[in-house]
């Protein structure tokens, strides 16, 4: 992952289209017109990529979804799949990840049953997207 260049969420999304329609994969997308800081866009961008590349290389999925919502006082990107889930292994491309989001005030949760696809959800703070209120 070291010396990829970060990219928009939009482009990485066109990306992401794009890889997955090679592989016969449906793609469903949902998001919120968020305006982000250059820093949390790069982690989001950087998650997307990392996600769809896991989904290409293991999930053997038919479809995935990547949704960017706000909760209350949070913003979720939500990427699931619906492939064989089951056990996950972080490697580096997932430490990686993790490290990227920890970086921007962020956390990574995994859901993969086995047999139930893999859900990765990335929780951001409002105050990590806006700043402290004054």
């Amino acid at each position: 992952v070291v010396g990829i260049r970060a990219t928009g969420l939009q482009a990485e999304l066109a990306a992401t289209r794009l890889a997955l329609l090679s592989a016969d994969v449906h793609l469903d997308q949902r998001l919120a017109p968020v305006d982000l800081p250059p820093a949390i866009e790069s982690a989001l961008a950087m998650a997307l990529r990392e996600a769809t590349t896991n989904v290409l290389r293991h999930a053997r999925a038919n479809r995935v979804e990547v949704e960017l919502v706000q909760v209350d006082h949070e913003l979720q990107l939500v990427i699931s799949d619906d492939g064989r889930g089951g056990d996950v292994r972080p490697g580096n491309g997932l430490a990686g990840m993790r490290e990227r989001i920890a970086a921007v005030g962020g956390r990574l949760d995994i859901d993969s049953p086995s047999g139930g696809g893999t859900r990765l959800q990335i929780t951001l703070p409002r105050t990590a997207i806006e700043g402290p209120a004054p």
